[in-house]
């Protein structure tokens, strides 16, 4: 591809947002009171155009009851205001090239209509406030005793997997904040999953920006989807959370949870610990800083029934947050998190592959997997003004690690004829640990009224690792005329150490009218150290294998040098800019006597753009470019046959990738129809792209190594339809997910063009009212297709899917009855036979003591499926996966709640 064109594009679209709109606009203020002049807070303020009653804009009052309407052009209008309980306020307003405020209008307690529109018991759901979307968690009724997790299932635009892992408006949400405060660091689940929902006021969705973007106010285009957590005013001053213990199961299985999340808020401080242990397959939170496994059981992805997740998993988990305002000037933000797991799996699997030009292969598998782990993180952020115009804030984190896991293993490979040709059986084994740690520093310096900047940044990052491991094989390679044995027993050794320091520079001035522009430079150096040692056993003694073993050192040094320019007004936010980036390699191969020196020079340019086009309604473009340097593992020319039917070797020839991606995302809110649209879409493109080469033998062995194969594409794209059905008393939502990738790969040095299409489409059907019953419906089907150029007749097209319907009904405020029921299709076009796994869960629950104590009965798997089931399509190979699940058990749990449950 031309990337000149994508850069002409790119200037037209600056060239057309830095116009600046003409004309004159003024602001409409006031604040809205009950007759006592206390504030009402979400009450809707329309402005109408007096000639024909259409609506011009609106507002929605804050927590004081203030309101501002702005961009508003001269003229006569009705303003009316409407608040549940309230009397409707009108009256008529005229605008003369000032700005209108208003004082306070007080309204008289009645309920009334404005032309069609009934003001009732809804609450208005959603605001949009810049980039921010702003979620009323009271209008979207979390049943009682429920977590912050199963109130954003119910939040348009955002999705929560199984495993709690949370995506907003197409986008992976990196952070959770309570309040605007980091909760226990950067893990998400351990907010969503120990916060009671019942504290929450509002959910706000954002895009934080980089500490460096907030200390110079431009946009470097570094930004995490965050979701943040406005508690209610009781919640920030006292005492909430609930402790737990339930203890059941059928047989001989014994299943049990206990559970604690103890808050106590003040205006100035968090105080929080959570604690959790059960063998049920719950996670409070997650986190890991062992990163040395080396083998993957099953793919990403897969069902999760009866307690969920992969196998039968005992989990002990524990943890405090503290945050603490000592001033206005200075902030401190802190927490331990203690994570012990053991996972027990029994699994199979099948496998297509493909292997060239009209040849492939089928894999059948079972193994047998225990792993054992134990984790450490600290964290602690300090932010302090030094004076008005200097800041300074530093973020550290230290991670320790340790972990055991082992694996049996039987796999069957069959060639396309159905005849075996290689029979394996690997015992494996390791255990590790990890020390790994990064600290942060910041300082901004504002040097003139002007608002001219400095911003400087500086960082490090270490990661240790040492893992011990012991591999024993036997490989039958069947011949057409006599079976090969292949016997492998070692004991392998790996360290590794790695240190990053990064230095970062730069100074923003503002010119024109409501411009910026920046400056900067950046200085990072990464250093990895590997040592991979080999021992063959033999006769119960190590003895060095020179061969597979192997050492490798190497330093990436970059130095970026560039500028940007910002431009924000009222209603648009835009900046373009670009980098140069050298990019330095220094490798050297131990053992061989040699040394790997190479030189990269990329341009990389940014541009982006945020626009409300009108009340509720936004779009954003977002274009970057960036690099992506070979791994450690891909450089290194070295041997790892920790699976001996599938080498790897590593390729020091390999140069950078250099992607180009481009975001389009438009949000729309109607806050009469509540009528809503996300729409999310990702395009990238990538030049020089790192793929594999692999090499197959006519026994179906692979080696693999990874080579630079032309270019990439993909595209993602999500799409998100709420509106309500007044007569059913409903609300419906479609949602659409896709996934797209075409790319290359070598298969003995053939080219092999593949072409991946995923494909969710959902609908969800429930009920709006839920004071005495909560009943929803919801269908997703995944579309899969998966071609190939070397080999056609290998194409796959299937389609899954997934059926759900739960219900819930509140009776006399004290019980509580609830069933859920999930069903799921799994297709046989792909390894022809079809598999349907139904799962039901109930519960019985009683409230006692006003709402503070709770009795629960829990049915979980009733229908005793005790299966798991995930797909995984990739370049080369279909596989599904099958795994044991918790199955059946019935437990009774008893739960005291720190504050009366509201419903």
């Amino acid at each position: 591809m031309n990337s000149s064109r994508l850069y002409s594009v790119i200037l037209a679209a600056v060239l057309w947002i830095a116009a600046p709109a003409a004309g004159i606009a003024q602001t409409v203020s006031g604040v809205i009171a009950d007759s006592s002049d206390v504030g009402l807070q979400g009450a809707t303020v329309v402005l109408l155009a007096r000639a024909d009653s259409a609506l011009v804009k609106f507002a929605v009052t804050g927590g004081d009851g203030a309101f501002e309407i702005r961009r508003v052009a001269d003229g006569d209008y009705v303003l009316q205001v409407t608040f549940v309980g309230f009397e409707t306020d009108s009256r008529n307003i005229s605008i003369d090239g000032e700005d209108l405020a208003l004082g306070t209008i007080r309204l008289a307690e009645r309920t009334t209509e404005l032309g069609e529109l009934v003001v009732n018991a809804d609450h208005v759901p959603m605001m949009i406030s810049g980039d921010t979307l702003d979620f009323n968690a009271a209008a979207f009724g979390a049943p009682p005793n429920s977590s912050v997790e199963d109130l954003l299932r119910r939040i348009p635009g955002i999705e929560v997997e199984e495993d709690g892992s949370i995506r907003a408006q197409g986008e992976d949400v990196q952070n959770v904040l309570v309040d605007g405060k980091e909760f226990f660091g950067d893990d998400p689940k351990t907010a969503t999953r120990n916060l009671p929902a019942d504290a929450v006021d509002r959910v706000q969705v954002y895009d934080r920006q980089s500490d460096r973007a907030e200390f110079s106010g431009i946009d470097d285009g570094q930004r995490e989807r965050t979701i943040n957590l406005g508690l209610k005013e009781e919640a920030r001053q006292g005492q909430f959370g609930n402790v737990s213990g339930a203890y059941g199961g059928l047989g001989d299985d014994h299943r049990y949870e206990g559970t604690a999340s103890i808050n106590r808020f003040s205006p100035t401080t968090q105080l929080s610990f959570i604690g959790n242990a059960n063998n049920i397959n719950a996670t409070s939170s997650e986190f890991s800083s062992f990163g040395g496994a080396r083998f993957v059981v099953f793919g990403p992805g897969g069902g999760n029934f009866g307690g969920g997740g992969n196998g039968i998993t005992e989990t002990l988990t524990g943890g405090l947050n503290f945050n603490h305002d000592f001033s206005d000037r200075t902030e401190l933000r802190s927490s331990y998190r203690l994570s012990s797991r053991e996972n027990s799996t029994i699994g199979s699997l099948s496998q297509q592959q493909l292997l060239g030009s009209s040849r492939s292969s089928l894999v059948e598998e079972f193994n047998d997997n225990f792993s054992d782990e134990m984790n450490h993180q600290f964290n602690l952020n300090l932010d302090h003004e030094l004076s008005d115009n200097q800041r300074i804030r530093f973020r550290g984190d230290l991670r320790l690690g340790f972990a055991d896991e082992s694996q049996s293993r039987v796999r069957d490979t069959f060639a396309a004829d159905g005849v075996q040709s290689i029979a394996s059986e690997t015992l494996y084994s390791e255990d590790g640990n990890s020390q790994s740690g990064d600290a942060s520093l910041t300082y901004r310096n504002r040097l003139n009224e002007r608002g001219t900047t400095l911003v400087a940044q500086g960082s490090v990052d270490l990661n240790n690792s040492e893992q011990d491991a012991t591999l024993n094989s036997a490989d039958t390679y069947m011949e057409r005329d006599a079976d090969d044995l292949v016997l492998t027993n070692q004991f392998q050794r790996d360290v590794g150490d790695q240190f990053e320091n990064r230095q970062e520079l730069s100074l923003s001035h503002p010119i024109f009218r409501a411009g910026q522009i920046e400056v900067s430079t950046e200085r990072r150096a990464v250093s990895e150290n590997q040592e991979k040692s080999i021992y063959d056993i033999t006769d119960g003694e190590r003895v060095f294998n020179p061969v597979l073993s192997s050492g490798f050192e190497r330093t990436y040094s970059y130095l970026l040098g560039g500028t940007r320019y910002n431009r924000t007004t009222e209603s648009t936010s835009f900046n373009v800019g670009a980098e140069v980036q050298t990019s330095t390699l220094e490798g050297d191969i131990r053992g061989r006597d040699e040394t790997i020196s190479r030189s990269y020079t990329h341009v990389l340019p940014s541009a982006n753009l945020r626009h409300t086009i009108k009340e509720g309604m936004r779009i954003g473009l977002n274009y970057r470019t960036s690099t992506r340097e070979p791994s450690m593992r891909e450089l290194q020319p070295f041997t790892d046959n920790t699976d001996p039917q599938n080498v790897y070797v590593g390729n020091p020839n390999l140069k950078p990738e250099y992607t180009h991606a481009l975001s389009v995302n438009l949000t729309y809110f109607d806050a009469f129809t509540f009528r809503n649209v996300f729409t999310f879409l990702r395009f990238t493109y990538t030049e020089d792209n790192i793929t594999s080469s692999r090499t197959i033998e006519d026994n179906f062995s692979q080696t693999r190594t990874s080579v630079n194969a032309g270019e990439e594409w993909s595209a993602m794209g999500h799409v998100n339809v709420g509106t309500p059905i007044n007569p059913l008393r409903a609300t419906l939502r479609l949602s659409d997910n896709l996934n797209y990738s075409r790319g290359t790969e070598l298969i003995n040095g053939d080219e092999n063009e593949t072409r991946t299409i995923r494909n969710t489409v959902g609908v969800r059907l429930e009920n709006r009212y839920k004071d005495r019953f909560d009943i929803s419906a919801n269908a997703d089907f995944t579309f899969n297709v998966n071609e190939y150029s070397l080999n056609p007749q290998l194409d796959q097209s299937y389609v899954n899917a997934s059926y759900r319907g739960s219900g819930t009904v509140y009776i006399r405020d004290v019980w509580q009855v609830g069933a859920e029921l999930d069903y799921r299709v799994y297709s046989q076009e792909v390894f022809g036979e079809a598999q349907n796994v139904p799962s039901l869960n109930a519960s019985v629950t009683r409230y006692l003591m006003d709402n503070r104590v709770e009795v629960e009965l829990v049915g979980q798997d009733l229908l005793d499926e005790s299966l798991g089931i995930s797909y995984t399509n990739t370049s080369n190979y279909v596989q599904r996966s099958e795994y044991n699940a918790i199955g059946r058990y019935i437990m009774l749990r008893f739960r005291y709640n720190l504050s009366p449950v509201r419903r």
